[in-house]
């Protein structure tokens, strides 16, 4: 059974990192499409804190002795599935950097060709 203290822990964590992460987006510091990744997180947390018997369930279904270490276990999986999502989105943007480069430079060498 999970601990009062972890329950009312996730939930404020949760709702916190909620509000903290719906501001930058109303205020246009992160993207819409980056921000449903932490609104994700936000919202798993959340679930863990609001339904601990079944956390408890998973937590015996994996074999982790307390709870705590699910939810560590846990976390530490979803920064590692935040990680490769915002890598593809560097990746990503990175190849459109390339392009618009090329695509500058292309403009530029026609441009002085027609200007001489």
């Amino acid at each position: 059974m999970m601990s009062k203290n972890l329950t009312i822990a996730l939930i404020v964590f949760s709702v916190v990192w909620f509000v903290i992460v719906w501001r930058y987006i109303r205020r246009g510091r992160i993207a819409i499409k980056y921000g449903i990744v932490w609104i994700f997180a936000a919202l798993a947390i959340l679930f863990a804190g609001i339904l601990p018997n079944f956390m408890s369930a998973v937590t015996h279904f994996f074999g982790f002795l307390t709870m705590s270490n699910l939810i560590i276990g846990f976390l530490i999986t979803l920064l590692m599935i935040i990680t490769l999502v915002l890598t593809i989105i560097v990746t990503t943007q990175k190849k459109q950097i390339k392009l618009l480069i090329q695509e500058v430079s292309l403009l530029k060498s026609k441009e002085n060709k027609h200007c001489k």
